[in-house]
């Protein structure tokens, strides 16, 4: 099964995409300390609160494309594969999107890449899933 961007969350892989690195790195910390809940709200809420140099909303759009991640990789017609397949497969489906936001230069395609496989394994977001 091939893997599509959703509209809906283009803008959150946008922000993944761009954001630079500080803010970035702050977003994996706060993310990777909050506690772990069912509660998606409360999750983008607890790293808002951490992450000040990112405003809200792109807060709420960047875990809830995070989550749809997560989503995706335990839906049942998506075979099980590597964290570096799945981001393979990511990789692919922005860049097939068509959408400007989501393409990457070369030059940045490893470092998006790490990003997005450290962006996989945040425990409270696997909860949140």
């Amino acid at each position: 099964m091939a893997l599509t961007i959703p509209s809906r969350h283009v803008l959150g892989f946008a922000k993944i995409i761009s954001l630079p690195d500080e803010p970035m790195n702050a977003l994996f910390t706060a993310l990777s300390e909050v506690s772990p809940s069912l509660d998606l709200k409360s999750v983008a809420s607890a790293v808002a609160s951490r992450v000040e140099s990112v405003p809200r909303a792109e807060i709420n759009r960047i875990v809830r494309a995070i989550l749809s991640l997560y989503s995706a990789r335990a839906y049942p017609d998506v075979p099980s594969s590597s964290a570096d397949d799945f981001v393979d497969d990511i990789w692919e489906a922005m860049s097939q999107s068509g959408r400007k936001e989501l393409l990457v230069t070369e030059e940045n395609k490893d470092r998006i890449k790490a990003r997005l496989k450290r962006l996989l394994s945040l425990e409270a977001l696997n909860v949140v899933s």
